[in-house]
């Protein structure tokens, strides 16, 4: 909405700080009272003081006593410029020669505003140095009626009222060789005229006189009554809004014609309004920027000029009659008593009442003006003066003033804030109302006086003053508008003050104003967006749910091709409908060449910010929503339930809308659609190829039986078993964990279930939950604070009944201090999730979302380089098979797997012996008999050790107890085993058999790293032969965790069996990764593929094991290929997406290890552990050998897959593929070098063309280039000046400058506007830009000379061809690149000579 106007400029800051915040303030398109508070608003000039306390010249001091000489020396000079304004001001009114007669009257009406309301104010106004008096902007409304009133008359009594265009003053005519443009004087009731039309004449002054009196006082009465009503209901923050543009177009209007007066005043000769001119907009500015004295200065300016203007009249012999006969000073003006102003109320029945009905309309603009104006002079003056002001006890005053006054007659008054700050500036204090008295003294002298003074004033002094009055509105309202307008609203201001120039007309400029302002709010506002920031995709936007990294990574890159999130605000109406609706077409449409899977699926319209909406929004939503859902979107609504009801009653929701009061429980129901989309797809790549489904089920066991998969992701790290040095926790649903500003809680890491972050909980039982902070799921760790031994910060609620690991602090001490690897992994581990975390909250708040939030950086997963490690170790030859197939003699199904003693199998260390010791501890049971009775067979169990023994049916989890995953038991084992056995059965799964080459193959690459030839890998050299090989981001303490690990005899470095013992558990370790691989090779097709090859739709659609279509195969690639959904999928980011934990479980983590677990001591264990090994029967070897399968041999491979059970997918029906039919080679765009080099080239010489025309200092050339144009454009403003001046120039010289200016500056327009878009401007930027018009319009005049034949002279072409002359003044401005003076005063000076030239060529033509 429009706010309430801008005013007038500050007159006191052109270089003060307040006005430099007015030029940073391009952004504000309008501003409301209260902020106007800050623009030191115009004074009854239309200009404004600094704050006294702030002056340059010598009132920055403190406040002074009061003393009457300074009281009434302020009066006195308040009064002798009010005087003269008050003189000036009763010309305005009465500005025709036929009405010089009621001159007297205007200025007794405006000296008895100036008595009766000064001393009101300065008696019982809340500033007491306040100075009131009559305005110039009612005042020139007031001149408006007058001419109204009397066309009205004449009309009526059947008079000819000279028309608008031959009524001005100008009869100077020609002396001195100088050309003066006002040469023709036009009769009306006056001279022949009179004497031809006597009673008409007569009649018409009767009812003209009366009519005007009744006019000013029903316009006093009826903005007094509005001051009074603002003031007593406490109405002055709620007045109407007007566009700040149009308010100072109206401004800048009034400006226009105070100057128009001022030059009217002189008779348009320039040897009066020059100097007039000079000394007006000189005193204007040394106000402006207070240089001197005001109680110095102002008389001076004022005295001066008076005493010289006599001096040279006595001193040349002349006396006050001939002056005035040649028209240096106004006809003799008759002083009329002060009771005539009161004639009207014995003159009622002759006030022409249809005169006065005509007036209404500028009456309603005049009340609009003056008391937004009146409104900003308080905020002015409290800003200016230390003074608190009360703005509605002084509105009821100035109301109560104008009603009381209404009797003489006396146009409007209100206070005046240039006159507040002279007072104030030269009494020194803001306490003493005698200043004010003794002007309102002073003004009264003259009403109820004389107003002979009137006589001895020149014709230049009164123009003087309007300039002074004047250039404040041109300085600040026209030009200083520019500074914070934008460039359109700029352009109003010039088209209404355009309107006005040529039409005279303030009504018809009030009507292209009001167009003006309901096109720019059409063309604003509908293009305005109703979005509370851009539309974001699924993937820039996350709920409070804590997903693994891993599987959020997928769910963005699925939810940012599915879901657009539109954020709606403010009020919606049709043109901002219209413009949503063709937003959120354009990315549904530009996904229909997209394959189904690929395209938008769901819309949701977040309106926790929406007002409402109009009737044509309502259709437009409606239309909306019924082509997404015909395109195949689903459209849901986040809002409160009662917006909701609203959308549905208007019929944009039908009744099976998806609704939501709140976008984040949107966004959960498209998380949990994409969940289970990833969930079928997931299955979909298992069913490919049986290793798939083995690494999956193999990952899922792990993460069903630990949380710790992304944690402790190696051997050194879990050394020591984790579950020794903490605790499961089950947590019941709803169960409160801790309370903000708890200590000591520990630490959690989830593995099942639910856990909300809340900042408070629900009070008195209510059964409402606030939104949580968080809510956590599997993997996550909770209350990372007593990592820093910090207090807690939330509330933490178990939402689902929840498996926990839990540190205490005695158990953190403990693991830290006997585990530091391990304590480590888990810290850091609980960083990574920390950072990650934090981004994740960035991404969930309003600010992020409403700006555009970013993606989450990609997690860093190591699973997508375990391909990559088992390709390096493949490269070595360690996964071929230790002996060949031929050599084997034992059962068909086995005999690829069974293994003889040309295979070995390295020892393990005592670290692998000590944590399965713990694990059979913790799973077996007493040794005699079963659970279900049954007698432990003896074929396999060794005699020795029966009393504890493991069940066959717990040996997967005892390994995974002890950290050993991947791997796969079968059948073959007894029903139970003894702790020697499962010893051997730890043995194979940890250790892989390596052959005699594959030794040699490490005994090789051992003696490579091997530097100094000891025998052994210091930690250097295992640092080398790690990051050369197999773990090149391996980090030093992760080398120092391995070399520890291994060192099997302390001595601090690996020798080679210690070296083969760690590439055989390298290659155990990454079997099932080298599995992957195979398979992927398989699918692919190409059975030399690295992890770096590409996956193909027709390969897989090909090679799958399971039936699949060529489209349902791109479905697969795209669902996977997170990293670049546009390129192939790589084989390495197969693995990501079976070890996806989907986080769906209720599986109870294991039990704690007993904590007297009859273990044997290190050296009595490892022992056991050999005996086992070189003892035990050969049949028990071989048996525990085939039972954990070996995955190089290939139909182990198959067996292993059908080990366990293979995934159940849905038979989803195949989506239909769309063909994307390729870019033609017509239309594949051309980046062949020599055509990039080209536009280089030219983008070059464009910047170095936009640096010379528009950066002086950027070259030598550029500051000749900046020289020439400054040099053109001054030569052009002066000939601008003496093409009137001096009527002896000869016109072929005239007409050859015109030719050179013309081109000079077409040739400038042209280079400009090939540059216009190098900075980053577009074209349509450039155009429309206020300055650039200015160039444009400053080039036409030679054009239109040759265009229309110029010499034919058809008059209103003629005199605005000499207007748009003028226009080349701002160029001026434009070159000079300053916000100084130059500006604003270049302004004021090309007003004046346009009016001039404007005015003066009709009058030329008349003359003649």
């Amino acid at each position: 909405m429009p706010t309430p106007m801008a005013t007038n400029r500050t007159e006191s800051s052109l270089n003060s700080p307040v006005y430099a915040m007015h030029r940073r303030a391009s952004s504000t398109r309008s501003l409301t009272l209260n902020q106007a508070t800050a623009l030191n608003h115009l004074d009854l000039t239309g200009s404004e003081e600094n704050d006294g306390k702030t002056h340059d010249d010598g009132h920055d001091h403190g406040p002074k006593p009061p003393s009457i000489l300074t009281a009434f020396a302020a009066g006195f000079i308040n009064w002798l410029l009010m005087f003269g304004l008050c003189c000036a001001y009763g010309m305005i009114l009465f500005s025709d020669e036929w009405h010089a007669q009621h001159r007297p009257l205007g200025v007794k009406m405006n000296l008895a505003t100036a008595s009766f309301v000064g001393l009101a104010l300065s008696c019982f106004s809340g500033i007491p140095v306040a100075i009131g008096g009559p305005d110039l902007n009612p005042v020139v409304f007031l001149a408006g009626f007058v001419e109204t009133i009397g066309e009205q008359i004449a009309k009526e009594i059947g008079l000819s009222y000279p028309s608008s265009g031959s009524r001005r003053l100008h009869d100077c005519g020609i002396s001195n060789g100088v050309r003066c443009l006002a040469a023709a004087t036009t009769e009306f009731c006056t001279g022949y005229h009179l004497a031809s039309h006597p009673a008409e004449c007569a009649d018409y002054h009767s009812q003209f006189r009366p009519t005007v009196i009744f006019t000013v006082m029903v316009s006093s009465a009826i903005l007094g009554l509005i001051f009074f009503c603002l003031g007593r209901f406490k109405l002055t923050n709620f007045v109407g809004c007007v566009p700040t543009s149009v308010m100072e177009a109206f401004l800048s209007c009034v400006g226009y014609k105070v100057f128009k007066y001022a030059l009217k005043f002189c008779k348009f000769d320039p040897k009066q309004f020059c100097p007039a001119a000079f000394l007006g907009v000189l005193m204007y500015f040394l106000k402006s920027l207070h240089i001197g004295n005001p109680a110095v200065v102002i008389p001076l300016l004022i005295l001066v000029p008076l005493a010289i203007f006599y001096a040279i009249v006595y001193g040349s012999g002349s006396d006050l009659e001939q002056v005035r006969s040649q028209k240096y000073m106004f006809p003799e003006m008759e002083d009329i008593e002060f009771w005539k102003v009161w004639s009207v109320w014995s003159e009622l029945g002759k006030v022409n009442i249809s005169a006065w009905l005509a007036t209404l309309p500028d009456l309603v603009i005049m009340i609009i003006v003056c008391v937004l104006d009146c409104l900003l002079k308080l905020s002015g003056t409290e800003n200016k003066l230390p003074v608190k002001v009360d703005k509605d006890k002084e509105m009821q005053l100035f109301g109560l003033c104008n009603i009381l006054t209404v009797g003489t007659g006396s146009t409007v008054g209100y206070m005046q804030l240039k006159f507040n700050v002279i007072g104030f500036g030269v009494m020194g204090n803001a306490t003493d109302r005698r200043g004010g008295i003794c002007y309102a003294i002073l003004c009264a002298t003259g009403f109820f006086g004389t107003i002979s003074l009137f006589n001895l004033q020149p014709r230049f002094f009164l123009s003087m003053l309007l300039f002074f009055a004047g250039s404040g509105f041109v300085a600040e309202n026209l030009y200083g508008s520019g500074k914070y307008l934008t460039q359109r609203e700029w352009m109003q201001v010039f088209i209404i003050l355009g309107v006005f120039i040529f039409s005279e007309q303030l009504l018809y400029a009030v009507v292209v104003g009001g167009l003006l302002t309901c096109i720019d709010f059409i063309l604003t506002y509908s293009k305005v967006s109703c979005l509370f920031g851009e539309p974001l995709r699924g993937g820039q936007i996350a709920t409070y749910e804590r997903f693994s990294p891993r599987l959020r990574r997928n769910l963005d890159h699925i939810t940012d091709s599915w879901l657009l999130v539109v954020r709606l605000k403010g009020f919606l109406f049709f043109g901002s409908a219209q413009s949503l609706s063709r937003s959120v077409k354009s990315q549904i449409e530009a996904q229909m060449d997209m394959p189904l899977f690929r395209r938008m699926k769901y819309l949701v319209f977040d309106c926790k910010l929406l007002d409402g909406l109009d009737a044509s929004a309502s259709k437009a939503m409606t239309r909306l929503r019924a082509e997404a859902e015909a395109s195949g979107v689903k459209v849901l609504w986040a809002a409160s339930p009662h917006l909701l009801d609203n959308l549905q009653m208007r019929q944009i929701l039908p009744e099976d809308a998806l609704r939501f009061e709140t976008l984040v429980e949107a966004l959960r129901f498209v998380e949990g659609q994409a969940l289970r989309y990833l969930q079928k797809m997931q299955d979909l790549w298992a069913s490919m190829h049986p290793a798939l489904a083995l690494r999956r089920q193999l990952y899922e066991s792990q993460t069903d039986f630990e949380p710790f998969s992304d944690v402790l992701t190696m051997d050194t790290m879990r050394h020591g078993c984790v579950w020794k040095f903490c605790s499961s926790l089950t947590l019941e649903k709803n169960s409160v964990l801790w309370e903000p500003e708890c200590f000591g809680v520990g630490l959690f890491l989830l593995h099942s279930g639910a856990v909300g972050l809340f900042e408070t909980l629900p009070e008195g039982g209510a059964d409402t939950w606030g939104t949580p902070v968080a809510i956590y799921r599997a993997g996550w760790f909770l209350n990372l604070e007593t990592l820093t031994r910090s207090r807690t910060q939330y509330f933490a609620v178990v939402l689902l009944e929840a498996e926990a690991v839990h540190w205490t602090e005695k158990q953190w001490f403990k693991m830290q201090t006997t585990r530091p690897h391990m304590t480590s992994a888990v810290s850091k581990a609980a960083m990574i999730q920390q950072r990650y975390e934090s981004q994740l909250a960035k991404r969930t708040t309003d600010q992020d979302i409403a700006t555009g939030a970013t993606k989450t950086a990609a997690c860093d997963d190591d699973i997508c380089g375990y391909l990559q490690i088992a390709h390096i170790l493949e490269s070595f030859g360690f996964f071929e098979a230790p002996i060949h197939e031929s050599e084997q003699d034992c059962h068909p199904a086995l005999q690829s797997h069974t293994r003889t003693t040309s295979a070995i199998v390295p020892e393990l260390t005592d670290h692998f012996v000590n944590d399965l010791q713990t694990a059979f501890a913790t799973f077996s049971i007493a040794g005699q008999q079963d659970q279900c009775g049954e007698t432990i067979p003896k074929e396999w169990v060794s005699t020795q050790h029966m009393d504890r023994v493991l069940h066959h049916s717990k040996v997967p989890q005892a390994l995974r107890f002890a950290g050993i995953f991947n791997v796969v038991v079968g059948d073959g084992l007894g029903t139970f085993l003894t702790l020697p056995e499962f010893l051997l059965v730890g043995q194979q799964a940890i250790m892989a058999a390596l052959s005699d080459p594959q030794i040699a193959k490490i005994k090789e690459v051992f003696d490579h790293h091997d530097m100094d030839l000891s025998g052994e890998l210091d930690l250097a050299e295992l640092d080398m032969v790690l990051t050369q090989t197999v773990y090149p981001a391996i980090s030093m303490e992760e080398i120092g965790g391995i070399n520890a690990f291994w060192d099997d005899d302390q001595s601090g470095k690996i020798g080679f069996d210690e070296f083969c013992k760690l590439v055989s558990r390298f290659v155990r370790h990454r079997e099932q990764d080298w599995n992957i691989l195979c398979a992927c090779r398989e699918l692919a097709g190409d059975s030399m593929a690295t992890p770096e090859s590409s996956l193909t739709a027709e390969a897989l659609a090909q090679h799958s094991r399971c039936s699949l279509t060529t489209s349902r195969a791109e479905e697969l690639l795209w669902a996977a290929n997170w990293r670049c959904p546009e390129s192939s999928l790589q084989i390495r980011d197969v693995l990501p997406m079976l070890m996806m934990d989907m986080q769906w479980r209720s599986v109870a983590l294991p039990p704690q290890p007993p904590s007297k677990n009859h273990a044997k001591s290190g050296t009595e264990l490892f022992d056991l552990y050999l005996t086992a090994r070189t003892d035990s029967a050969p049949e028990l070897r071989k048996a525990i050998a085939n039972a954990v399968y070996d995955l190089r041999f290939p139909h182990v491979r198959e067996l292993a897959s059908f080990a366990l059970h293979t995934s159940k997918h849905a038979d989803e029906p195949e989506t239909q593929p769309c063909e994307v039919t390729p870019l033609s080679p017509e239309e594949k765009p051309d980046t062949s070098e020599p055509s990039a080099i080209k536009t280089n080239k030219m983008i070059g010489v464009r910047k170095e063309l936009h640096a010379l025309l528009n950066k002086p200092n950027s070259s030598r050339v550029a500051l000749v280039w900046s020289v020439f144009m400054l040099g053109t454009v001054i030569a052009s403003l002066v000939m601008l000046v003496l093409d009137p001046l001096v009527p002896s120039m000869p016109k072929d010289f005239l007409f050859g400058f015109e030719v050179y200016i013309t081109t000079v500056f077409s040739l400038e327009i042209a280079l400009q506007l090939c540059v216009a878009n190098v900075d980053g401007q577009g074209y349509l930027s450039y155009i429309t830009s206020v300055s650039n018009i200015c160039d444009v319009v400053a080039s036409l005049p030679l054009y239109l000379e040759l265009a229309f034949a110029m010499d034919s002279e058809e008059l209103q072409l003629m005199r605005l061809n000499r207007f748009l002359r003028v226009s080349r003044v701002f160029r001026f401005v434009r070159l000079q690149k300053t916000e100084s003076l130059a500006g604003p005063l270049v302004t004021v000076l090309a007003v004046i000579w346009g009016i001039f030239l404007h005015v003066g060529l009709d009058y030329v033509k008349k003359a003649k």
